[in-house]
């Protein structure tokens, strides 16, 4: 038989031990006990038969339930709480920090996205004719003349 303070510490963390809960030092603690502590060991042993047993009344509550009745209100709910899309956008620059404070501020980032995608057209657009610049000869053959 082990140490009874050691005992009382080591039934205080057979729960979380169960869990998974401890960390790597604890959980050896708890073995090396276990190992060592026939007392220890059978606390453990009803522990492990208690939480199966409450396992097996939960589940068997659960098998009870129809989940076809639960389903619909659950999406229901879930569509009802969905954000609108001044929401979504708020959030989204909410988690990038671009500080923007302003309810007006979204608009002002779509207007500068709409602005850039114009630019970009309008210059690739302009690039492809012939007197454009860097299209037609080569630059070594520009180079030549």
């Amino acid at each position: 038989m082990s140490n009874k303070a050691e005992c009382r510490n080591v039934r205080e963390m057979l729960e979380r031990f169960l869990d998974g809960e401890l960390s790597p030092q604890e959980h050896d603690r708890v073995r090396g006990e276990l190992a060592r502590c026939q007392e220890c060991r059978q606390q453990f042993d009803r522990l492990q038969k208690l939480r199966a047993l409450i396992r097996e009344v939960y589940l068997e509550e659960v098998r009870r339930v129809s989940l076809d009745a639960v389903l619909p209100g659950v999406m229901e709910r879930i569509r009802a709480e969905r954000p609108g899309w001044w929401q979504r956008v708020m959030a989204w620059l909410e988690r990038y920090q671009l500080g923007l404070v302003s309810p007006a501020a979204p608009l002002g980032v779509a207007a500068a996205l709409a602005a850039a995608v114009i630019a970009g057209t309008l210059i690739y657009a302009t690039s492809g004719t012939p007197e454009g610049p860097g299209v037609g000869k080569g630059s070594v053959e520009m180079a030549s003349e």
